[in-house]
Formats: structure tokens, sequence, C-alpha cells
């Protein structure tokens, strides 16, 4: 079974947002080889149980404060309702922690405990707030948890070009991505230089629009956009785009 129906199947969003079709391009050759995989941002759950399947020898870790606010100020109910199942039922090959993305001292404390246990993730994936602060210092802090040849995948950079993420002065995660792919070098207003460049040495950067490829220099960060006519409830019909930043370490 393919990404996309697993996905449909659990009812994620990153099936009509594209990324399934996306993320099977790059991990369908790992499935069976992957043994652990991060996500930030777990929502009620979908996308963790999506995972569950389709990497059978891997333990899913999700990490969200289930508060039930976005990072663009939206809420939602019943935020800690698949957490609270989680502990619950003690679901197999699933490990969550309550964690503010947006605090560093939290995402220390993470960080700390994974390199105790010595564990390496196999893809980290970002779904998380999509506040360019949070974006950067969770970069920053989680990078040195992806094991040589891994993934690691910020969801929805679209919201770099978007109002409500706290884009300003230059300061966006698309920003900080096209100067490393230009020049080399990673910076951010959020975080220090020596974090930042602790791990990322080249760069290899594809862009794929429309499904046509277009090669740049030697690889190891993608781009990947995914766009859709989507109709609303008026019988409108509006261009939906998604953009997918995916960093392999070298």
């Amino acid at each position: 079974m393919i990404l996309r129906e697993i996905g449909e199947k659990y009812g994620t969003d990153k099936v009509v947002h594209g990324f399934c079709d996306i993320y099977d391009k790059y991990f369908s050759a790992e499935r069976e080889k992957v043994k652990n995989i991060l996500e930030i941002g777990v929502f009620f759950g979908s996308s963790i149980l999506m995972w569950r399947e389709y990497f059978p020898n891997a333990t899913v870790w999700g990490i969200d404060s289930f508060e039930g606010v976005q990072g663009n100020k939206q809420s939602f109910k019943d935020a800690d309702k698949f957490y609270n199942a989680w502990k619950e039922h003690n679901y197999s090959s699933i490990s969550l922690r309550k964690i503010d993305q947006g605090s560093e001292s939290q995402l220390k404390i993470f960080r700390d405990e994974i390199e105790r246990e010595e564990i390496k993730f196999d893809i980290i994936i970002d779904d998380g707030s999509h506040l360019m602060r949070d974006q950067q210092i969770t970069l920053g802090y989680l990078q040195c948890l992806v094991n040589p040849k891994g993934f690691y995948v910020i969801e929805d950079t679209h919201s770099s070009l978007e109002a409500g993420y706290d884009v300003e002065n230059g300061n966006s995660t698309l920003d900080m991505l096209n100067k490393y792919m230009a020049a080399g070098v990673m910076r951010s207003k959020y975080i220090d230089v020596s974090v930042l460049e602790e791990r990322i040495d080249f760069i290899k950067h594809e862009h794929l629009l429309h499904g046509n490829p277009v090669p740049w220099q030697n690889t190891s960060v993608f781009r990947e956009w995914y766009d859709e006519n989507i109709t609303d409830d008026k019988g409108h019909e509006h261009c939906s785009v998604s953009l997918t930043s995916i960093i392999q370490f070298n």
C-alpha cells in the first residue's frame, strides 16, 4: 500500500496537500529500514498512525504542546485527545512527549534525553506551528539527532510567504534556506551560527514544479511544490499551493 492510501485510511491532511506523494518518492525504498521517525506537531494523531503503518519496523515519535493553539493563533478543541488515548491504551511503536516547540529549554531537554538513550532518527518532520522562529530553532536543536543520510523535513514552508507567521525583515525559513543554497552558509537571527552549521556541510537542491524536475547543483536539500485546484463550498475554484523543504544530511 502506498503512503497516499495509508494517509487516506487515517484521514491526514498530508494527502490533500500532496505531501504523501512527495514523501513516497523519498522514503518508499527505505520503508523496512527506518527505525525511528519523529514528527513535530501531532494534532489528532492521524499522521502518527499513518507513519506507524508505513514504516513497520519503526518507533514513531511525536512532540506537541497538545494545547490546541496553532502558530497563526487559530485554535481547536480536544487537542489532547490523541495524547490521552495513547497514555490509556499504550499504543505500540508510538512514543509521545508534551513539548512546546517554541521553548528552547524544552527542546534542549528532549534533545539531551534522546542523546542519552543513544537514539538517532532516520527522519524528522516539522509540521508544528509553522512560525519562522519555531522552525529555525527546532532545526538548530534537533538536527544533530538525524542519522547520516537521514532526512529533516520542514513542512509547509509556504508559510514563509504568508502573513501571520512572524515573517519580517528577511527572517523567513525560506530566506534562510535560499541563502544557504546560494552561499553554503546557514544563518538565522534566532539561533547561534555554530549550532546551525554543526551537521550541514554540502547541499544539493532539486526544485519540482508541476512535476517537472529542474536539477540544481549536487545536493542534500530538496524543495517540493504541490498545487491543485480546490472548489470551496460556494462553488468557487482556488489554486492551493503547498511547499515542503527536505534536507538530507551527508
